[in-house]
């Protein structure tokens, strides 16, 4: 697909200095026949080095990653940068303005919607902008998420297995940078089994560009302790890559602990609809058959519960946030230590 886009970007992405601005993506709609929708996008450039890439708010209910990184551009001068910072705290502007996950142009899921299309809905325009004209000219990207809205989630931070074993250090250095307690590390290719992926990581793994993302709390609020990672974990970063001057925090004193969440036995999923009764919380370690919840029916009240089991053993590291649950719902996903 050509690179060439419908999307035009306020701001040069190469000269010297700050540049504050927004990408143009177009839509038309019944209140503006020529409108455009406004997404944020920071240029910091300075001197030689890297060109990283600083995005959050892909999805929009997902508040640690805007925050840090809002923040980050409030703190940081251009003169602390050696190279290019390109900063987009809400990539999916749209979606953030509401607080939900899905863009509120076309009700699609941009971390689902990679490559895109130049001419296809809003969101389809962006994901191609983002792979074919932002991707290519980055040397690193750091993409935060959390749980959104649905789930609660230990912080940390995310990589793909990827099979070029020279990125692959790169990912494991850049991930003991960040500090996050654990590293969920994605198993597979972004083609495997003939099935595209679709996320933003895929799209960075077809253009050979490194890549972490984190997962930093959820449950449609901001976590203290998930958004103080995400900061620190920026900075630590960025640093580590030689990007970022006048920042010295060294202290390694927490290891991070490599899991990795394996096949469809890692997840449990609602059965039924109901109210859902954890029986775990994050962190517990379970065992295969153990129970992991019960779904009750307040509104038949003589029905007995569902139960449902744990079908493999691991470390509780995502559980769903809301009472009231649907079939076919995530509860809980685990993970297990993995050597790499």
């Amino acid at each position: 697909m050509p690179a060439y886009s419908r999307i035009t970007c306020e701001v040069p992405l190469t000269e010297a200095g700050r540049f504050d601005g927004n990408l143009r993506l177009p839509f038309s709609s019944n209140q503006s026949a020529y409108g455009w929708q406004p997404i944020p996008i920071t240029v910091l450039r300075h001197g030689n080095g890297p060109t990283v890439l600083l995005s959050s708010g892909i999805h929009g209910d997902e508040y640690e990653g805007q925050l840090a990184m809002t923040k980050f551009l409030a703190e940081t001068s251009t003169e602390q940068v050696q190279g290019t910072i390109i900063v987009m705290p809400a990539v999916n502007a749209p979606a953030v303005k509401s607080g939900i996950r899905l863009s509120t142009l076309d009700h699609q899921n941009l971390n689902r919607s990679f490559p895109g299309n130049p001419d296809g809905s809003p969101t389809e325009m962006l994901a191609h902008y983002i792979e074919y004209i932002l991707l290519p000219r980055c040397d690193f990207i750091i993409d935060l998420h959390s749980g959104g809205s649905s789930l609660l989630h230990s912080p940390c931070t995310l990589m793909r297995l990827t099979p070029d074993l020279g990125r692959r250090d790169v990912l494991v250095d850049a991930v003991r940078a960040f500090g996050a307690p654990l590293c969920l590390v994605k198993a597979g290719q972004p083609n495997e089994e003939g099935l595209l992926d679709r996320g933003i990581a895929g799209a960075a793994e077809r253009c050979g560009k490194p890549l972490i993302s984190s997962e930093l709390g959820g449950g449609g609020t901001v976590s203290t302790r998930g958004l103080a990672i995400a900061e620190r974990g920026i900075r630590r970063t960025l640093a580590h890559l030689g990007v970022l001057t006048e920042y010295n925090d060294t202290d390694d004193s927490q290891p991070v602990r490599l899991v990795e969440l394996g096949g469809d036995d890692y997840f449990v999923f609602a059965s039924a609809d109901g109210v859902y009764e954890p029986l775990k919380e994050l962190g517990d370690v379970v065992a295969k058959g153990e129970p992991a919840a019960r779904i009750w029916l307040p509104e038949a009240p003589t029905k007995a519960p569902v139960i449902e089991r744990f079908r493999h053993d691991g470390l509780v590291i995502c559980q769903r946030s809301t009472g009231r649950t649907s079939h076919g719902d995530c509860l809980y996903h685990l993970a297990t230590d993995i050597n790499i």
